[in-house]
C-alpha cells in the first residue's frame, strides 16, 4: 500500500507540474505549482505517515525503524500542506503561494541531499541505501528542477 500512495504523489505531483507548464497566467501557474508541490507531496506525505504504519510490507522488508521524528516531519508536510489548502481557497496572490510552494520544495530538496548522502555513505541496509537514494535523492531533485523555471517565472 505504502508504494502505492507513494506513486499516487509522484503521479499527482508529475501531472500537476505539467499542468502549471501549460499555464497562461501567473495565478494558474501558481495554484498548480502550489497543487504540486504541497498538496500532492507535503499533504498526501504527511497523511501517509499517519495512515499507513511503518510496519507495512515495504517497510518491514527494507527493515526501517519508527522514530520521533518521522512524525515531527509528518507534522512538518501537514502543516505545509494545511497553509496551501487556504491560500486556495482564499485565493491569494500567487507570490504567496509561490512562497508556501518554494517551502515545499525546499524541504523535500534538503530532505532528498539527506537520504541521497545516507545511500551512498551505506547507512542502513543495502536496500535502504538503495532506497533512499532512488526513492528519495533522484525524485527531489527531480522535483527541484522540475520547480526552478515555475518559482523564477512567479518570483521574476
Amino acid at each position: 500500500m505504502s508504494k502505492a500512495f507513494e506513486f499516487l504523489r509522484y503521479g499527482l505531483c508529475g501531472l500537476s507540474l505539467g499542468i502549471a507548464y501549460g499555464s497562461e497566467t501567473p495565478a494558474d501557474v501558481a495554484t498548480w505549482l502550489l497543487i504540486a508541490t504541497s498538496v500532492s507531496l507535503s499533504l498526501l506525505t504527511g497523511i501517509e505517515t499517519y495512515v499507513i504504519p511503518i510496519k507495512s510490507p515495504e517497510g518491514s522488508k527494507l527493515g526501517w525503524a519508527s522514530s520521533p521524528y518521522r512524525y515531527q516531519s509528518a507534522n512538518n508536510n501537514l502543516a505545509i500542506g494545511l497553509v496551501a489548502i487556504l491560500l486556495l481557497l482564499t485565493n491569494q496572490p500567487p507570490t504567496a503561494m509561490a512562497s508556501v510552494a518554494s517551502v515545499s520544495v525546499i524541504f523535500f530538496a534538503l530532505n532528498g541531499i539527506l537520504h541521497t548522502l545516507e545511500g551512498f555513505r551505506g547507512e542502513g541496509t543495502r536496500a535502504q541505501s538503495r532506497f533512499n537514494i532512488l526513492f528519495r535523492g533522484v525524485p527531489s531533485l527531480a522535483l527541484l528542477l522540475g520547480c526552478l523555471p515555475l518559482l523564477a517565472q512567479l518570483f521574476g
